[in-house]
């Protein structure tokens, strides 16, 4: 049973204008490679700087913030989305695995407030007991 009282979160928050991927893109494989890296070595990093205790299992969301209030997709943030678990939870060493056993992810939301230039953040929720 999880209770907020022995749950900690965290939040692993991409510099606002980062390269990010889409599901909509149409990149040549070797920019997609380079980019896919780039964005798992930073989830990886500032995973580390945190200082995220290892666990048996997480529940994670990605949080989207959009430079306007246009009608949008989250969904099509996936593709980042999932280079960022890659490095922040797997890479890190905080679970061993991001499958249905370790990882229960709970999709991409629209963040509020707007950032410019846009912003992707994971939130972790790690529990303690």
């Amino acid at each position: 049973m999880r209770t907020k009282e022995n749950v900690t979160s965290y939040l692993i928050s991409l510099p606002p204008g980062t390269k990010l991927l889409t599901s909509n893109q149409r990149y040549h494989w070797r920019t997609r490679a380079r980019v896919t890296k780039e964005l798992r070595t930073m989830g990886k990093i500032l995973a580390q700087q945190q200082k995220i205790p290892g666990a048996s299992r997480v529940h994670a969301r990605g949080i989207f913030h959009y430079h306007d209030n246009r009608r949008r997709d989250p969904g099509n943030w996936y593709p980042s989305l999932k280079a960022m678990i890659d490095g922040a939870l797997v890479d890190s060493g905080i679970i061993p695995d991001d499958d249905d056993k370790h990882l229960i992810f709970d999709g991409i939301h629209r963040g509020y407030p707007n950032v410019r230039h846009g912003q992707l953040a994971l939130e972790i929720e790690v529990d303690d007991g």
